[in-house]
């Protein structure tokens, strides 16, 4: 499928996010599917995988995508595996500096975490889900009280025992290192991010 970047007015077709701009190398593009796809073989990706698993630093995430372009099939992606690198729950800094107390200080705070994952080109945009395999109660993942909620009836259909959950972390952008031989760091922007573009529907700017 070949994909003009541009419309017929020279302007570019994509959505960036309103506030980071530039700064954030995800976009979103309106796609029209071809009417002579059925409309069932495609699902938008942050509908797949909306379990409630505890998400930490050691999950076992996938990145999926087309690394070096490889794929199955009639086009299946691969699913390349690794783990949560970082706390999700706080966000990554650029162009900061050591603090003497620990941590890093000033830079540029973005709203995303790392990866740990041997990714290749042909995998930037591509869908990073987690999963969690295990026993979890999906109304508090983190502190479930198992014993007094299998007391209470009610709240039996709450909980998972011994099951696979699958959750949409966000968009896997690039490596930290050019190099091979580097961390080995990827980054990963979260999914508010991708709902924030989507939902301001901010056009693109020419040249950044």
């Amino acid at each position: 499928m070949l994909l003009n970047l541009y419309d017929e007015a020279s302007k570019p077709i994509w959505f960036e996010h309103p506030a980071l701009r530039s700064s954030c190398d995800v976009i979103a593009i309106q796609l029209q599917l071809p009417e002579r796809i059925p409309q069932n073989w495609h699902q938008a990706v942050n509908r797949v995988g909306r379990d409630n698993i505890p998400i930490e630093p050691g999950t076992l995430i996938f990145v999926i995508g087309f690394p070096e372009t490889l794929s199955t099939g009639f086009g299946l992606p691969l699913w390349k595996s690794g783990y949560l690198a970082s706390e999700p729950m706080f966000e990554f800094s650029i162009q900061a500096t050591p603090s003497e107390v620990g941590g890093m200080k000033g830079g540029t705070r973005l709203p995303g975490f790392f990866i740990d994952s041997l990714t290749r080109q042909g995998m930037s945009g591509s869908p990073v889900f987690a999963r969690f395999i295990g026993s979890w109660d999906d109304q508090n993942p983190y502190d479930p009280d198992f014993d007094n909620l299998l007391k209470d009836r009610s709240k039996l259909d709450h909980l998972y025992f011994a099951s696979e959950g699958t959750k949409f972390l966000g968009c896997y952008s690039g490596r930290v290192f050019a190099t091979e031989q580097g961390a080995e760091l990827g980054i990963c922007w979260n999914t508010d991010v991708i709902d924030e573009i989507c939902a301001s529907e901010i056009e693109g700017r020419n040249p950044h």
